[in-house]
């Protein structure tokens, strides 16, 4: 009688391989793994399966990174530094071999103060000036600097006083004053080059340059009279 005939009852195939009824290979193989996925968790060696398990997942989820598109990241390997990396997605070593810190390095930052200064002619004057900057140089900007925002407020106070100490009132008051500003501006960015700090100056710009309050009507006073003699004597 032939294996599939009607007499047979299909349990047996042409292998004399008894068949189960009414199950397929693909059901048995799924309630085998279904079975040794109900011992995990079970005994010494289910633990230490679990914890081995765990630690490979934990191991591929930190062996890479994404850099955004305005992010540069820095790559420390043992808490050294090893490379630079662009927007984009990088493989790394896991941690603790490899860590990555991510710096925003197109933000444009800004800086922004009030102080009163001594002109060269013995003036006093008040100016805001604001600082615009961003990050040049992630590797330094990291590593060089532990407070870049105070820094650079330090940096750019000196670095005016030090062109308008250097310049007469009617010249920070007229349209001469321009060149001040960017006079300040490169005095800055010497200062910062010379700290490694990683950042770059995009602007600097004067607001609101006049005498404090407490001398206003005097300084009033002496442009008025200057004034009253130029009259005169035209």
């Amino acid at each position: 009688m032939a294996w599939n005939e009607p007499g047979n009852n299909g349990q047996r195939d042409p292998w004399n391989r008894k068949r189960s009824s009414g199950k397929s290979p693909v059901d048995d193989l799924l309630n085998q793994l279904k079975n040794r996925m109900g011992k995990l968790g079970q005994g010494p060696g289910s633990i230490l399966t679990a914890v081995l398990v765990l630690l490979v997942v934990g191991l591929l989820f930190s062996s890479y990174t994404i850099i955004g598109a305005r992010e540069a990241g820095v790559v420390l390997r043992f808490g050294q530094y090893s490379r630079t990396l662009t927007p984009g997605f990088h493989l790394k070593l896991p941690q603790p071999i490899e860590s990555v810190n991510k710096v925003e390095a197109t933000r444009i930052r800004s800086v922004t103060d009030k102080v009163a200064m001594l002109t060269r002619d013995e003036n006093i004057i008040t100016i805001d000036f604001t600082v615009q900057y961003q990050v040049d140089d992630s590797r330094k900007y990291l590593f060089s600097l532990n407070d870049p925002d105070g820094t650079i407020g330090a940096a750019a106070e000196a670095a005016v006083r030090s062109v308008i100490g250097g310049s007469d009132m009617d010249q920070i008051l007229s349209a001469a004053g321009a060149s001040l500003v960017s006079e300040a501006q490169v005095a800055l960015q010497k200062t910062l080059d010379s700290y490694n700090s990683g950042l770059r100056v995009t602007e600097v710009s004067f607001q609101n340059v006049a005498p404090p309050n407490e001398v206003k009507d005097a300084f009033d006073d002496v442009n008025n009279a200057r004034e009253d003699k130029q009259s005169i004597e035209n």
